[in-house]
């Protein structure tokens, strides 16, 4: 089993994607300290990744970020180094992630996904971006109280999609949320008791649905 990434110590860029995937017994990232520049980077169904670790310096992402199914990560902070990612961060089904504290420096993303991450309470880490060209989505974040954290973003160039929150009872992160590209969904999330926040809301080019919050 792959426990150590030591042999790669003297990497420094990967142009396209860099993935690793399915390495049962690796704990972090040691050995990938001189990364600086890479397409994209793909963490996937990693069992006992348990930090970040080794990613210490400033990033380039001129791709994506994705950190999916990685069942014992629970914090994301040596990610400190990036400040753009230049397609789609995709935060998915990590059961232990609190929070996204070290995603602080990031100001441009064109797509965020967020979904499926039992443990999520906060969103603040995301208070540096200030618009998406492409979608936003916040999806069965079980535990996920608000959505402050977004108060910067202005206009999202695709759709807006809130989905399956259980514990989400406001839009208040939304506040200066003017433009939607696309449509613009708050669907079942049964603890939400108000749209309060989307009061600068002008356009949404396609839909504007809300459906199945239970206690609006």
């Amino acid at each position: 089993l792959l426990a150590s990434l030591a042999a790669l110590s003297s990497l420094q860029q990967v142009d396209a994607t860099l993935t690793i995937e399915e390495s049962g017994a690796l704990v972090d990232l040691e050995g990938l300290g001189g990364l600086t520049s890479v397409g994209t980077l793909s963490l996937m169904s990693n069992p006992a990744l348990a930090s970040l670790n080794g990613l210490a310096g400033p990033l380039t992402v001129t791709g994506g970020l994705l950190l999916v199914g990685n069942p014992m990560l629970a914090e994301i902070t040596d990610l400190s180094g990036v400040a753009q990612v230049a397609r789609n961060l995709v935060i998915g089904l990590n059961p232990s992630l609190l929070n996204l504290d070290g995603l602080q420096s990031l100001s441009v993303v064109d797509e965020v996904h967020i979904e499926a991450n039992a443990a999520l309470s906060s969103l603040s880490a995301l208070a540096g971006l200030t618009s998406l060209g492409g979608y936003l989505q916040v999806v069965d974040n079980a535990v996920l109280p608000s959505l402050d954290g977004l108060q910067g973003v202005a206009t999202v160039g695709d759709s807006v999609v809130i989905l399956g929150n259980a514990a989400l009872t406001s839009l208040s992160g939304l506040t200066a949320l003017t433009d939607v590209g696309d449509s613009w969904l708050v669907v079942d999330n049964p603890s939400l008791v108000t749209l309060d926040g989307a009061e600068a809301l002008r356009t949404v080019a396609v839909d504007l649905t809300v459906r199945g919050n239970l206690s609006l």
